[in-house]
């Protein structure tokens, strides 16, 4: 063993010490609200597929009717000649779905993230993001070189208290830096809320630019179920704004020069949860009621376990 492979089994030895140590687990069959890892079938709480689409039919039909006429793979990048008839109309009905101007479609929420934050900060710019927002937010701030600040929790004290501060370094600057808020409309973990209007309120307040992750709130939540595109509606994202935010990111965004994009038959199957083949209205309704379900008892169990605590 040289002393590169020695450095690396150290580190391994040092993560197994700490319980960090993770494994794959590969599933025997699909995705679905029961999964069968090898030593049995188990009943799933950890997928994000909280509409039951990854394995849908209707999905699955049109992914291979995309594959028999496109291909599996776009063949290069969106802006040398990878851009297909199924990723315009994608993005197309992504935005008359959040009822926004233009969409763009990524591969993944990180790619969508770090794409994003990119293409629209810098060194000299500031981006305030929630203390619980997705690892991949932290890591495209990291990338642009941007100032990053953390408020507390859903603590709009806290997030103006950042703001003014953003403020005060403006007024010292020639030139102002542009501030991004970041926070997530639904919360992954605990899936508590974002008092969205408050955020929205201190940014016109304070001058500066909001970026919503709605990953876990698209199809579940507001009257016509729009959202970022989420987990919930399949395995890739979209970012919604109008026309110059859109074409801003088309030509900024490192993507799409260096990656391929995600192949037809995605769009295509992403597609078919927009003209009502998939039952959605239900799946829906199901969803809402599993959640309020296992929210409800969590929080029994919770009060449970905090009375055990007391007496102890």
């Amino acid at each position: 063993m040289n002393g590169f492979e020695q450095e690396l089994e150290n580190r391994l030895t040092e993560i197994r010490a700490q319980g960090l140590y993770r494994e794959w687990r590969t599933l025997h069959g699909a995705q679905g609200p029961h999964i069968n890892p090898g030593n049995g079938p188990l009943l799933n709480f950890s997928s994000n597929d909280y509409l039951g689409l990854a394995n849908d039919p209707a999905l699955k039909e049109a992914a291979i009717r995309a594959i028999e006429c496109y291909g599996v793979g776009s063949g290069a990048s969106r802006l040398v000649c990878g851009t297909l008839e199924p990723h315009v109309e994608l993005e197309t009905a992504l935005a008359n779905f959040k009822n926004t101007e233009a969409a763009l479609a990524f591969s993944s929420g990180y790619a969508a993230a770090v794409g994003t934050i990119n293409a629209l900060m810098d060194k000299s710019s500031i981006v305030v993001v929630d203390k619980l927002v997705h690892a991949c937010v932290i890591d495209a701030v990291r990338m642009c070189g941007a100032k990053l600040r953390v408020y507390k929790h859903n603590d709009m004290k806290d997030l103006e208290r950042i703001l003014q501060w953003a403020g005060r370094a403006n007024e010292k600057n020639r030139k102002s830096p542009h501030v991004l808020v970041v926070t997530e409309s639904v919360f992954s973990m605990d899936g508590d809320h974002a008092p969205l209007r408050d955020i929205v309120g201190l940014k016109e307040k304070y001058g500066a630019w909001l970026m919503v992750d709605e990953a876990h709130a698209t199809g579940l939540y507001g009257p016509l179920r729009p959202g970022r595109r989420g987990k919930c509606r399949g395995s890739y994202r979209n970012s919604n704004g109008h026309p110059q935010q859109s074409d801003w990111k088309q030509r900024r965004i490192h993507l799409w020069f260096a990656r391929f994009d995600f192949p037809a038959d995605q769009s295509r199957a992403q597609l078919c949860v927009f003209d009502g083949t998939t039952a959605g209205s239900g799946r829906r309704s199901n969803g809402r009621h599993s959640m309020d379900s296992l929210h409800g008892g969590q929080k029994a169990v919770r009060a449970f376990v905090g009375t055990c605590q007391n007496r102890g």
